[in-house]
């Protein structure tokens, strides 16, 4: 692991800034101030102050309704003429955050008129207050990775090991894919990232400080991934090619065993995209196949005893992977105002690792354990949807109906074996997971004249029944007394309101949503570690408030109050241990409770046509947090075990400084730079856990400033091709127990098109000098250990698309 001085800031992903909103609508109904009788062939005339050109023409019809289209950002006046009436004038402001206008009824003095706007938004903002949106369709790096992969660059996210990714320093992010939670994403584990190819994405909107209509968790923020879809009438889509090697080199040589790490491994993944666009439907479908070998864990642990002891152990988790992607759906316009949209999403992935693994106690060089395992699993999701939108005749007046089933599944069996001075024995674990949830939600969205108001509710059913079985051997290391079930329950009934309102001076955005929760967690009667089931249940609200004003041409300054939750999931309570390493055994605590976030923030956002800039100051304040803690089980004389348990420490805060820039120093050069710098603190905390016995810690009070900088150049090579070389970097930081040391990595990209940009070609290589892997000292009680986790960052991949 390179220290902080590591070369220059590290990069970011050269992605386009993009409009995350969609073309902006404005209506108007004309009617006769005397019999407020509706004015049909009411001329609309949508003029800039000062200029001769008009901006946009329409037409009132039968109705008295009228929509004008293709309106950028700006303030405009509108005009309504109409035969045998006055003529009447009325100012317009189509901002910012606008994505529809209704002007409502305007009335007409006989011998005048009415209007309807559609604007649509043409600039290419990269910056907007509290949401940024970046093109990754274009992306070199991206064309040959996965979306995780495309993350790993964008200003703010970090992405961990096992693909869990953190938005400013938290990983309680919320992901979605086009605006819906996914059977895909979730909060806090976002594995199944790496299954969807970069390829199939438009664009990656990061929104900071989500509004009321957006669900409660995710008190980091809200990543939202936006697929890419065709709007070409008739056949349309791709099918490509992704190969290459990864784990190209070792940063530490293996321990001695026969197995040992695997290096360079092979991967190959076809994938293609197809979509028919027609007169009254829309199909579409996405796939991919993914076959590869891979090293996703490979932890080199040193821990240093009280009692002088140091003993030295390697976990390499060596995996053979089979992983399919299944994603289509269909939008039926039933009527001109009606549609039904049906989609569904299969992913299956089955895995074999296997792991040798020396504990050596390194102050007499003795092998004091020999472990080896082989685990066997299989991970799914499956889901159904269906949506009915209705648009009323007022331009971006909706009423949507949704309702889904997710179904996950995890099967994963342990075969443990060891040999050791005190017993060769075998055992074996079972654990059998099944999640289902069923979410329902209704969403009404009202322009205004000059904003709009949105109102919805949602309900959510979500359960997760576990069964986990043991075959314990001779003198067992597995722990005894756990049962075999546990049954997990979360009811959520929540209901919002949000008003977004648009002045020349002022935009206010305000929302309240309200939420009763009700959680339960049901262990097997025959549990020894944990008396009694656990439940509990809350009624919270959660209110949202931005207020954004512009000084002059460009510049943006707002200012953004908002409260979420975080409820830990299944995984974070499940009681049953995980044996990949026997002495540092990772479980879940049952009595977890959930983690409540305000946060604040002021931000300026300015943009100089070439150069785009962004400035936030955020502050984030936490209560009931919780993480995992490492703590000695001295109950076990036999072997030396490590328990990392997880648990609520108290009060914590997040105070920092994030600064974005995009600039586009030539026609097509471009340059990206991000640094966001931030301190972590944390209370003194006392905390007790039960597991496998009831010990009482003390945490001391922390406080821990750090940084992470990303940079990205892109230039073309040439009329077809282009380069690419990113990069970022993370300064060493503080964890709740410890330290994370400095890392760092470099990607490169060559794209080049042929036959008119019909086929594309991409070479990425990622981490070139692998210096991504993790370095981490915990200070215990009892002991300190040192974890060095040189896992597969290092990968040459190369992609071959054709559009068809």
């Amino acid at each position: 692991m390179r220290s902080s001085s590591f070369p220059v800031v590290a990069l970011m992903t050269a992605a386009t800034p993009a409009i995350a909103q969609e073309d902006v609508s404005i209506s108007v109904h004309a009617v006769d101030e005397t019999t407020r009788a509706a004015i049909s062939s009411a001329a609309l005339l949508l003029e800039r102050p000062g200029e001769e050109k008009p901006v946009a023409v329409g037409v009132t019809d039968a109705n008295g309704l009228g929509v004008i289209k293709g309106v950028p950002e700006g303030r405009y006046r509108l005009t309504i003429t109409a035969a045998g009436f006055a003529s009447s004038t009325t100012n317009v402001l189509v901002g910012e955050t606008t994505t529809a206008l209704d002007l409502g009824r305007i009335a007409l003095t006989p011998d005048g008129q009415a209007i309807v706007v559609t604007g649509e938004r043409t600039d290419d903002v990269a910056l907007a207050p509290g949401a940024n949106s970046f093109l990754i369709e274009n992306n070199a790096l991206a064309q040959s990775g996965s979306v995780l992969s495309a993350m790993k660059g964008l200003p703010g996210i970090t992405v961990e090991r096992e693909g869990q990714v953190l938005l400013r320093g938290s990983d309680k992010v919320m992901i979605l894919i086009d605006g819906k939670p996914s059977a895909l994403t979730g909060v806090g584990n976002q594995t199944s990232l790496d299954s969807i190819p970069a390829s199939n994405i438009e664009r990656i909107d990061i929104i900071n400080n989500p509004s009321a209509r957006y669900g409660a968790q995710g008190s980091a923020g809200i990543i939202n991934i936006v697929m890419r879809a065709e709007k070409k009438y008739g056949w349309s889509g791709h099918v490509g090619l992704k190969g290459g090697f990864g784990a190209l080199g070792r940063r530490k040589p293996d321990l001695p065993t026969q197995l040992g790490s695997f290096d360079w491994t092979p991967k190959i993944a076809p994938y293609f995209s197809l979509n028919h666009n027609g007169d009254s439907a829309d199909y579409h479908l996405q796939g991919e196949i993914l076959l590869q070998r891979k090293l996703p864990n490979n932890e080199f642990t040193t821990r240093y005893y009280d009692d002088g002891r140091i003993i030295v152990s390697q976990v390499p988790e060596n995996r053979k992977q089979q992983h399919y992607v299944l994603k289509g759906g269909t939008d039926q316009r039933l009527s001109d105002n009606d549609t039904l949209s049906v989609s569904g999403v299969f992913d299956l992935e089955n895995h074999i690792d296997r792991a040798q693994v020396p504990f050596i106690e390194t102050t007499t060089d003795t092998l004091t354990r020999y472990w080896f395992w082989r685990e066997k699993e299989q991970t799914g999701h499956a889901s159904g949807a269906i949506n009915y939108r209705h648009d009323f005749p007022e331009a971006g007046h909706t009423l949507s109906v949704r309702a889904e089933y997710i179904r996950g599944w995890e099967d994963e069996t342990y075969a443990l074996n060891e040999v050791s001075p005190i017993r060769t024995g075998d055992d074996l674990t079972h654990i059998i997971a099944h999640e289902n949830t069923v979410p329902v939600s209704v969403d009404y969205v009202r322009p205004m004249s000059n904003g709009r108001i949105e109102i919805g509710t949602k309900v959510q059913w979500r359960w997760i029944p576990v069964t986990y079985l043991t075959q314990p051997g001779f003198m067992s290391i597995i722990y005894p007394g756990l049962g075999e079930t546990s049954d997990w329950k979360e009811n959520i009934y929540a209901g919002y309101v949000n008003l977004v309102r648009e002045t020349r001076a002022l935009t206010i955005e305000a929302g309240l949503r309200a939420e009763q929760t009700k959680v339960s967690y049901t262990l097997d009667p025959v549990n020894i570690y944990y008396p009694r089931n656990d439940s509990y249940d809350y009624f919270r609200l959660f209110p949202n408030v931005r207020l954004t004003t512009k000084l002059g041409s460009g510049t943006d300054i707002s200012l953004f109050y908002n409260r979420r939750v975080d409820r830990p999931g299944e995984p974070e309570l499940r009681v049953f241990p995980k044996y990949d390493d026997p002495e540092l055994l990772k479980v879940g605590n049952p009595y977890l409770r959930p983690q409540f976030t305000t946060a604040y923030e002021a931000s300026i956002q300015q943009d100089w046509d070439s150069l785009n800039a962004s400035l936030a100051l955020y502050h984030r304040r936490i209560t009931d947090a919780y993480q995992r803690i490492y703590a000695i089980d001295e109950t076990n004389t036999t072997y030396n075990i490590i328990n990392k348990i997880y648990a609520n420490t108290g009060k914590a805060s997040n105070t920092g400084a994030e600064l974005i820039a995009h600039w586009k120093a030539a026609k097509d050069v471009k340059v990206n730079a991000s640094l966001n710098a931030f301190r972590i603190h944390r209370d003194a905390a006392q905390i007790t856990l039960l597991f496998p016995y009831v010990r009482s810690l003390t945490l001391p009070e922390t406080s821990d400033f750090t940084w992470d900088g990303k940079l990205g150049v892109e230039a073309p090579l040439g009329k077809s091709t282009k380069a690419q070389l990113n990069g970022v970097y993370y300064a060493a930081r503080d964890i709740a127990q410890g330290r994370q040391a400095a890392r760092g990595s470099v990607d490169f990209s060559l794209t080049r098109t042929f036959d008119k940009e019909r086929i594309k070609a991409s070479l990425s290589a990622t981490d070139i000098f692998n210096t991504f892997g993790t370095k981490t000292r915990v200070n215990g009680i009892g002991f300190d250990a040192l974890y060095e986790n040189y896992y597969e960052t290092q990968a040459i991949m190369l992609s071959l698309e054709l559009k068809i």
